[in-house]
């Protein structure tokens, strides 16, 4: 060691963290909105020079994320620093595909890059029709990417959305007339979970008022098979039969609507449940709790307990969001997303204090009423199938579980190519 000198070397204590506080009292406050998800939280951003971003925290303004940031949100810096990120357009120019193939990617200018894609689907166009090229877009929904689809003649704009929420959407926008998942889950007192498990996912929007409802004394009712962070937290945990819970709400029906708990006014007021009341008493008369108990393997009693109480303590709310037994997990996710609505709906808990809340949003003019869209395309066939299914056709998102094999099959037709963007 003496010989190489190293024995005179003293150790040398590094301050971190003066130099964090350092770097950040010497950097510049920028704000923003988080994109990783859709809850949009505010953040504050410390950038040092002109661009180089050093620190992001939540905005104790954001009555959303009240100051807080998720697991992802702190980590939103690796998004613009991530050693893999891609800063520039690449060329593959290997035309061998396969595992372990190198692509033997080479970099190119963006007129480049542009060129190329666009004499491409032109090519593509002019041989083989504007149909056969597909356009992928991760949500929110991109009217700009759905313009280009249709000047070339395309009627495939695809999402992710039927792995993720599709049902709730679906669901409440043909019988609340808006997707809307704002709950108002602080103010509840009776909180019922069909799968929801949101606070366990480092959702912070839910997290911050599922925890303020724990604090004052709401009851928590979680239906999941898998013992979860927010089950932890409830009051009460029933561990149903996975994909059963469809036949758990049916029941619930069953004991509000036979024992007259459901909210008159309300529903008198905003449902046509008074036209067709005749009818919905006969159609729920065989889903009984002892009939769920055999499907659920929940006992008759737990039931018929939980659905007076939430009929009786108010305000009570049915949560469901997404990847949840509402959907869309189950074949029957969406015939339980529907069945959530109802129960919301027979409680008064919809657009009530407690409950599930239509969006209060300012109107901003649809890009297509200021520039004149192109032409719809005379295709009407899509490469995912969703012509197929009418309802979810008018939604205007897609089915990423049919893409696949209808591309492998070629059905209805061959994509000749796919624009990929945000996945």
């Amino acid at each position: 060691m003496a010989s190489l000198g190293l024995s005179t070397l003293q150790p040398i204590e590094v301050e971190a963290h003066d130099y964090y506080w350092d770097r950040l009292y010497r950097s510049s406050l920028k704000y923003g909105v988080c994109g990783i998800c859709g809850s949009a939280c505010a953040f504050k951003a410390y950038v040092e020079g002109d661009s180089y971003l050093t620190d992001l925290r939540g905005n104790i303004n954001d009555l959303e994320s009240q100051g807080k940031l998720c697991a992802k949100g702190n980590a939103g810096i690796w998004y613009a620093y991530d050693p893999d990120r891609l800063k520039y357009p690449l060329k593959r120019t290997n035309p061998e595909k396969g595992i372990d193939v190198d692509p033997k990617w080479v970099r190119i200018s963006w007129k480049e890059a542009l060129d190329l894609v666009a004499n491409k689907f032109k090519e593509i166009k002019e041989k083989y029709g504007g149909h056969t090229i597909i356009f992928m877009g991760h949500p929110p929904y991109k009217p700009w990417l759905v313009r280009l689809a249709h000047a070339l003649g395309s009627p495939n704009y695809i999402s992710h959305l039927d792995t993720c929420v599709i049902t709730n959407v679906l669901v409440r926008k043909y019988t609340m007339f808006t997707p809307t998942f704002v709950h108002d889950v602080k103010n509840a007192r009776y909180i019922l979970c069909f799968g929801w498990d949101q606070p366990a996912k480092g959702k912070i929007v839910y997290t911050h008022q599922f925890s303020e409802a724990v604090k004052q004394g709401a009851k928590i009712v979680v239906l999941n098979p898998l013992y979860t962070t927010t089950v932890a937290k409830a009051t009460e945990w029933i561990p149903i039969k996975p994909g059963t819970d469809l036949a758990f709400a049916l029941a619930m029906m069953n004991v509000i609507i036979n024992e007259g708990l459901y909210d008159e006014d309300y529903v008198a007021k905003y449902t046509n449940f008074k036209d067709y009341e005749d009818k919905i008493v006969s159609w729920v008369k065989p889903y009984t709790p002892e009939w769920a108990e055999g499907i659920t393997e929940v006992p008759a009693e737990t039931i018929r307990k939980v659905a007076r109480e939430f009929a009786t303590i108010k305000p009570s709310m049915a949560l469901t969001h997404k990847r949840d037994a509402a959907g869309p997990n189950y074949t029957n996710s969406w015939k339980l997303a529907h069945a959530i609505v109802i129960l919301n709906a027979l409680v008064g808990a919809i657009d009530n204090v407690g409950g599930v809340i239509l969006p209060r949003t300012f109107k901003v003019p649809d890009v297509n009423k200021i520039y004149p869209p192109p032409p719809p395309p005379s295709v009407k066939e899509k490469a995912d199938g969703k012509h197929l299914l009418p309802l979810l056709d008018k939604l205007g998102h897609g089915i990423f579980s049919t893409l696949v094999e209808n591309i492998l099959r070629e059905k209805p037709y061959p994509v000749k190519a796919a624009l990929i963007c945000n996945y």
